[in-house]
Protein backbone atom coordinates (compact mmCIF):
# COMPACT_ATOMS: atom_id res chain seq x y z
CA UNK A 1 0.00 0.00 0.00
CA UNK A 2 1.39 3.40 -0.97
CA UNK A 3 1.00 6.28 1.43
CA UNK A 4 0.46 9.79 0.08
CA UNK A 5 1.65 12.97 1.77
CA UNK A 6 -0.23 16.19 2.48
CA UNK A 7 1.50 19.14 4.15
CA UNK A 8 -1.17 20.73 6.30
CA UNK A 9 0.31 24.19 6.88
CA UNK A 10 1.74 24.80 3.42
CA UNK A 11 1.50 28.61 3.69
CA UNK A 12 3.83 28.64 6.70
CA UNK A 13 6.34 26.48 4.81
CA UNK A 14 6.16 28.77 1.76
CA UNK A 15 6.79 31.85 3.93
CA UNK A 16 9.90 30.26 5.47
CA UNK A 17 11.24 29.14 2.09
CA UNK A 18 10.68 32.61 0.61
CA UNK A 19 12.73 34.16 3.44
CA UNK A 20 15.73 32.17 2.20
CA UNK A 21 15.16 32.99 -1.47
CA UNK A 22 16.52 36.50 -1.82
CA UNK A 23 16.41 36.45 -5.63
CA UNK A 24 12.95 35.23 -6.63
CA UNK A 25 13.73 35.78 -10.31
CA UNK A 26 15.98 32.70 -10.36
CA UNK A 27 14.07 30.74 -7.74
CA UNK A 28 11.25 28.29 -8.49
CA UNK A 29 9.14 28.03 -5.34
CA UNK A 30 6.78 25.39 -6.73
CA UNK A 31 9.68 23.15 -7.77
CA UNK A 32 11.34 23.47 -4.35
CA UNK A 33 8.19 22.68 -2.36
CA UNK A 34 7.29 19.83 -4.73
CA UNK A 35 10.79 18.41 -4.19
CA UNK A 36 10.22 18.47 -0.43
CA UNK A 37 6.87 16.69 -0.87
CA UNK A 38 8.53 14.06 -3.09
CA UNK A 39 11.21 13.40 -0.47
CA UNK A 40 8.58 13.14 2.28
CA UNK A 41 6.60 10.73 0.07
CA UNK A 42 9.73 8.57 -0.27
CA UNK A 43 10.43 8.68 3.47
CA UNK A 44 6.92 7.73 4.62
CA UNK A 45 6.88 4.83 2.18
CA UNK A 46 10.31 3.48 3.16
CA UNK A 47 10.41 3.98 6.94
CA UNK A 48 8.31 2.92 9.89
CA UNK A 49 6.23 5.92 10.88
CA UNK A 50 3.95 6.81 13.74
CA UNK A 51 2.11 9.96 14.75
CA UNK A 52 4.79 12.32 16.04
CA UNK A 53 7.58 10.95 13.82
CA UNK A 54 9.79 13.81 12.62
CA UNK A 55 11.57 14.11 9.29
CA UNK A 56 14.25 16.60 8.34
CA UNK A 57 14.66 17.81 4.75
CA UNK A 58 17.90 19.68 3.98
CA UNK A 59 17.67 22.40 1.37
CA UNK A 60 20.12 24.94 -0.02
CA UNK A 61 17.88 27.64 -1.44
CA UNK A 62 20.31 30.54 -1.52
CA UNK A 63 23.95 29.77 -2.39
CA UNK A 64 25.01 32.91 -0.48
CA UNK A 65 23.60 31.51 2.78
CA UNK A 66 23.93 28.32 4.78
CA UNK A 67 21.68 25.32 4.05
CA UNK A 68 18.56 24.84 6.16
CA UNK A 69 16.81 21.85 7.62
CA UNK A 70 13.06 21.94 7.28
CA UNK A 71 11.49 19.83 10.04
CA UNK A 72 8.18 18.04 9.45
CA UNK A 73 6.12 15.94 11.85
CA UNK A 74 3.52 13.25 11.16
CA UNK A 75 0.24 14.62 12.51
CA UNK A 76 -2.23 12.03 11.27
CA UNK A 77 -2.29 8.77 9.36
CA UNK A 78 -5.57 8.20 7.53
CA UNK A 79 -5.57 4.49 6.76
CA UNK A 80 -8.84 4.58 4.81
CA UNK A 81 -7.40 7.04 2.27
CA UNK A 82 -3.69 6.08 2.61
CA UNK A 83 -2.90 9.70 3.46
CA UNK A 84 -0.20 10.91 5.85
CA UNK A 85 -0.86 14.44 7.08
CA UNK A 86 2.43 16.23 7.79
CA UNK A 87 2.92 19.51 9.65
CA UNK A 88 5.82 21.83 8.92
CA UNK A 89 7.29 22.58 12.36
CA UNK A 90 10.36 24.75 11.92
CA UNK A 91 13.38 25.73 9.90
CA UNK A 92 16.88 25.29 11.32
CA UNK A 93 19.95 26.88 9.78
CA UNK A 94 22.77 24.32 9.60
Amino acid sequence: MKLYVEIENMNHLIQEVEKEATNLYYFDLDYTVLGMEDRLFYLVNNKTINIGTEFSISELINPDRKPCNYIFEVKEIKKETSLVVMVFKKKEVI
